[in-house]
C-alpha cells in the first residue's frame, strides 16, 4: 500500500475520534488535547466543506444542528460551544479539571454552553458567513437535502445578523472585535479579505439553496447582493496587479487563506494560475505556507498569544489545513484550465504536493495543527501544545485525497 492510501485510511479511521454523536466534530481528537469536547464552528465548517459532508454526514448534521440550537433571537450563532471549559484546558497539567469544574458550575444549568463573538477572548465576527458554507455543502448532499427549509431559516436570521456589520456603500463587511476570524491571535479590525471572501461566497450560497427550495423572492435578493459585493471585493480587495488578496482592504498584505478560496471561488483559470505562482514564490517555504506577507509586527499579536510564547501561531508557523487548500486549488486548475500543459502542470504539482504532506504527517507522527516553517517540527511551546491530529488538516488532506482519487490520479 503507497504512503497515500496509509495515510488515508489511518486519517478516515482518526475523524471517528473527533465526533460526539448528538454534539458534533471537534477540532481535536484526544482527550488530553486543547479544543476537545468543543465544537468550533469555523473548524466544523471547514471539515464539512473538504470533505466530511460526503463521508461524515452524521457528525456535519449534529455540528450544525448543535450551532443552531444555540442561535440568540438576534440570529447571532456560537463561534463555539464547549461540554467542558475550553479555558481550563488550555492551562497545563490542568485539562482533567475542565470536565468536572463543568459539571459542578454548569451542571444543574446546562450540558452545552455556548460562546458568542466577543466573548472569552475571541471576536468570532466570522461565524456567520463560515456556517452558511457548511450547511451549503450539506444541503447539497443527497443526506441534507431534506434538510433544506429548516436550516434555511436558520441561517436567514443569521444573514440579518451579520448584516448589521456590513457596509451598505460597497456590501462589504466591516470587523469591529479584535480576533475576528480563524487568524484570532492577530488584533484586527476593518474590511478583512479572507471574512469578506467567505461572506461574499455565502451570498451565493443562500442564492442557490433559495432557489432549491422555491423561494425565488429571496434568491433575486441575493444574487443582486451577491454581484454588488463580489465587484467591491474584486476592485478592493483583489491585487490584480500582483496576483493575489488582500489582508484588508488598503493594505498590500498578502493574505495566503483568503488567497487561495479567492482563486477558487471568484477569479478564471489563467488568474488562478497566476495567484498560486503567486504564493508559490512569496509565502511558500520548506514546509508550507505561512499566512501573510509581510508578517505582522509583535505588537499586533495578542497578548495572550505572546504570553503561552506561541506569537508565530498565525504570523509564521505552518498551518497544514492552508497547504491542503493550495493543493485544492492545483486540482481546480488541473480539471478546468484550457490548456493541455497547464492542466498536466498543476495535476502533477497536486499530487506532488499531497505526498509531500503525508510525508510531513508520517514524520512527525500525526496530522499537527501547527508546524514550524522551515523544518518539520511541530509548534509548540513551553505553555502550547497543538493537538495531533487537527480536524482541519485531516479534513484537508482527505478532501484532496477523495478528489485525486475520483478523478483517476492514483
Amino acid at each position: 500500500m503507497s504512503l497515500l492510501s496509509e495515510s488515508a485510511e489511518s486519517f478516515d479511521k482518526c475523524i471517528h475520534s473527533h465526533y460526539i454523536p448528538g454534539f458534533g466534530l471537534m477540532p481535536a481528537g484526544e482527550r488530553n488535547e486543547n479544543f476537545y469536547a468543543q465544537i468550533w464552528a469555523r473548524d466544523a465548517a471547514h471539515a464539512a466543506a473538504s470533505y466530511c459532508s460526503e463521508a461524515y454526514p452524521d457528525a456535519v448534521k449534529d455540528s450544525l444542528e448543535t450551532i443552531f440550537r444555540h442561535q440568540l433571537s438576534n440570529g447571532a450563532l456560537p463561534y463555539r460551544v464547549e461540554k467542558e471549559f475550553g479555558l481550563v484546558r488550555l492551562i497545563p497539567g490542568l485539562w482533567r479539571l475542565a470536565s468536572p469544574l463543568f459539571r459542578l458550575i454548569e451542571g444543574k444549568k446546562r450540558l452545552e454552553r455556548p460562546l458568542y463573538e466577543g466573548e472569552s477572548s475571541n471576536g468570532g465576527e466570522d461565524t456567520v458567513p463560515a456556517v452558511i458554507l457548511a450547511a451549503g455543502t450539506y444541503l447539497r448532499t443527497s443526506h441534507g437535502n431534506k434538510y433544506a427549509r429548516e436550516y434555511f431559516r436558520h441561517l436567514i436570521d443569521a444573514v440579518h445578523f451579520f448584516e448589521t456589520k456590513v457596509d451598505p456603500s460597497d456590501g462589504l463587511a466591516v470587523m469591529t472585535r479584535f480576533s475576528p476570524d480563524w487568524a484570532e491571535s492577530i488584533q484586527r479590525k476593518g474590511k478583512l479579505g479572507y471574512v469578506n471572501i467567505i461572506w461574499v461566497e455565502s451570498l451565493y450560497v443562500m442564492n442557490q439553496i433559495a432557489l432549491e427550495i422555491g423561494e425565488d423572492a429571496l434568491a433575486t435578493e441575493y444574487a443582486s447582493k451577491y454581484e454588488r459585493s463580489k465587484r467591491s471585493l474584486l476592485e478592493k480587495i483583489y491585487n490584480s496587479k500582483e496576483h493575489y488578496f488582500r489582508a484588508k482592504v488598503g493594505e498590500d498584505r498578502i493574505d495566503t487563506p483568503a488567497s487561495l478560496l479567492g482563486a477558487l471561488f471568484f477569479l478564471d483559470t489563467d488568474e488562478a494560475v497566476a495567484v498560486e505562482k503567486t504564493l508559490r514564490q512569496k509565502v511558500r517555504g520548506p514546509i508550507g505556507y505561512h499566512n501573510f506577507e509581510p508578517k505582522y509586527q509583535t505588537k499586533e499579536i495578542s497578548l495572550v498569544t505572546r504570553f503561552f510564547g506561541v506569537k508565530s501561531y498565525h504570523n509564521d508557523f505552518v498551518w497544514p489545513w492552508v497547504s491542503c487548500q493550495a493543493i485544492r486549488l492545483m486540482i481546480w486548475i488541473a480539471e478546468r484550465h484550457q490548456s493541455a500543459e497547464v492542466r498536466d502542470e498543476y495535476k502533477a504539482k497536486a499530487l506532488e504536493s499531497l505526498i509531500q504532506t503525508a510525508e510531513l504527517f508520517r514524520d512527525l507522527g500525526g496530522a499537527y495543527e501547527t508546524v514550524h516553517y522551515s523544518e518539520k517540527v511541530k509548534a509548540q511551546s513551553l505553555f502550547y501544545y497543538p493537538p495531533r491530529n487537527f480536524l482541519a488538516s485531516l479534513a484537508g488532506f482527505m478532501g484532496a485525497f477523495k478528489k485525486m482519487q475520483s478523478l483517476g490520479w492514483m
